[in-house]
């Protein structure tokens, strides 16, 4: 009989392509009740997808939504409850999809930044990820989704009522073994004559007012098998961090520049720095290049351990030199897999110095760079190992972990203002450390999470890190406690970031102890 089903299915060709197509079968107009963060994906003029916007400059949809790679053929309509009505168009600027993609059933979900930022209203607004995971519950499903297998799109926005169900009870209720059901996959369950259908992937599963899920997979359309969704909470580290990272910046400058303003005027005033930033500024950097603002010129042998990381001759990263052959960076420095495009440089305080130039043999990434907010460690090993001396030698590990208020220095050859130029000289600034629980507070967006593997600092506005440098030292109690991450550039009060160092001893040890190649 499954057999005959499958048969069936695949005459009506909604099996194999039509899987990864789904909207809503049986549901209730939107109405007057709210769906601001729904948005309309349209290729050429057509609707294609949903997807959820998540951030000023963002939304969330799924990636087998993108035949076409080009993101000028895709806008982005919102502010809608009909695919008739014009609402607010967007074009888009970029599509991320992630390097797994090849496995769309397991990692389907693309992010789409577009050009213009979305002014929040009634009509047009984000919604909150969920972070912590969905039990069991009943959520919301919503789409312009077919409303029956072959059939049209919906022209009205539908919404329909759906309870979760466990991966265990999804994964024994597929039509077909070879489907698998994975620990990124969020089910749920309707009776037969309500579920997904194709036409309207990409949409929201909303769960307790938070994005929970993205629609992705159902057997359709409507026959009872479960449908399939991604697990928002799995990615959330992922989709932080390509979150508009530009606006995370100008939201922290807006609070202080724009309070005495009305909203509205604000809301201009934010869309006119915006544009300016984006002319002028190179704002994928914006978060991940960290270094010193009026800081002090370091002395000869001041920082022995210190190195320039230099990529193609020019200066890229800043490190710390651990023991003969081995060097701590920060992960986020090494987007070049090319081992030979980069070298270590040792021994200097101005980056026109030949200084003592070592080639590099190995970069060592976690397998959890991905996620380069939480782990942004690299080791390297260089091919001929150091001598030490008076301007060239280790600094050592922390192993206690560093307390609150504690003195400590950061040093490095980076940005001395916001865009500007690297310092030739080497600098360093004392900082104060603070909890994390402050740290958090302060942050200036709120999806920017601090985890225990964070070490942050505090320093009066005017100083701090910037662009240029990260990867470099923060000394505390002569030991290395932090390696730099990201600020919000540059020196505007907000904390600094670095890897707390005593959380990851044995992983850099252990390679510490390895031979160069």
């Amino acid at each position: 009989m499954f057999l005959s089903l499958v048969v069936i299915l695949q005459a009506l060709g909604v099996l194999n392509a039509e899987v990864l197509r789904s909207g809503i079968v049986n549901g209730t107009k939107a109405g007057t009740r709210p769906f601001p963060h729904q948005i309309s994906l349209r290729h050429q003029g057509a609707h294609v997808c949903g997807g959820s916007i998540v951030s000023p400059m963002a939304a969330l949809t799924a990636i087998h939504c993108f035949g076409d790679k080009n993101p000028r053929n895709y806008v982005v309509v919102v502010g809608i409850k009909t695919l008739k009505e014009r609402g607010v168009v967007h074009n888009v600027a970029k599509i991320i999809l992630s390097n797994e993609i090849t496995d769309v059933f397991k990692f389907d979900l693309a992010i789409v930044k577009v050009v213009k930022p979305f002014v929040f209203n009634k009509l047009e607004a984000p919604i909150a990820l969920d972070r912590e995971g969905t039990a069991e519950a009943t959520c919301i499903t919503s789409g312009w989704g077919f409303t029956r297998a072959n059939g049209q799109l919906s022209q009205d926005l539908l919404f329909l009522e759906v309870n979760t169900i466990t991966n265990r009870e999804c994964q024994l209720r597929q039509p077909r073994r070879s489907q698998i059901i994975y620990n990124s996959h969020i089910c749920t369950s309707t009776p037969q004559g309500k579920g997904v259908c194709q036409g309207d992937s990409g949409g929201p599963l909303v769960c307790n007012d938070t994005l929970a899920g993205i629609t992705s997979f159902g057997w359709p359309c409507a026959l009872g098998f479960p449908d399939t969704f991604v697990r928002v909470s799995t990615f959330i580290q992922y989709i932080d961090f390509y979150l508009d990272q530009l606006f995370f910046a100008i939201r922290f400058y807006a609070r202080k520049l724009l309070a005495p303003c009305s909203s509205v005027y604000a809301i201009d005033m934010l869309f006119f720095f915006v544009v300016i930033l984006q002319v002028f500024c190179a704002h994928s950097a914006v978060v991940l290049r960290s270094d010193i603002v009026k800081g002090t010129n370091a002395a000869k042998s001041q920082f022995p351990y210190q190195v320039s990381i230099k990529h193609r001759g020019s200066h890229t990263c800043g490190g710390s030199i651990v023991n003969l052959n081995t060097i701590v960076a920060a992960a986020h420095c090494f987007k070049d897999p090319i081992v030979a495009n980069y070298r270590v440089v040792a021994g200097i305080t101005n980056l026109r110095e030949k200084g003592v130039v070592r080639k590099v043999a190995r970069i060592i990434l976690s397998k959890e760079i991905t996620n380069v907010f939480v782990f942004d460690v690299a080791v390297v090993k260089v091919e001929q190992p150091f001598v030490f001396n008076a301007l060239v030698a280790p600094i050592p590990l922390d192993k206690n972990g560093t307390k609150e208020g504690t003195t400590c220095i950061a040093s490095g050859w980076g940005l001395t203002r916001a865009n500007g130029s690297v310092s030739q000289d080497l600098m360093f600034v004392d900082v104060k450390t603070m909890t994390n629980e402050q740290c958090q507070e302060m942050q200036p967006y709120p999806s920017q999470r601090i985890y225990k593997s964070h070490l942050c600092t505090s320093t009066a506005e005017g100083k701090g890190v910037c662009q240029g440098d990260s990867g470099g030292p923060l000394r505390c109690e002569n030991a290395l406690c932090g390696i730099t991450s990201f600020g919000w550039p540059c020196a505007r009060g907000a904390p600094d970031a670095f890897v707390r160092v005593h959380l990851f001893v044995e992983y850099i040890e252990y390679y510490m102890n390895q031979p160069a190649n």
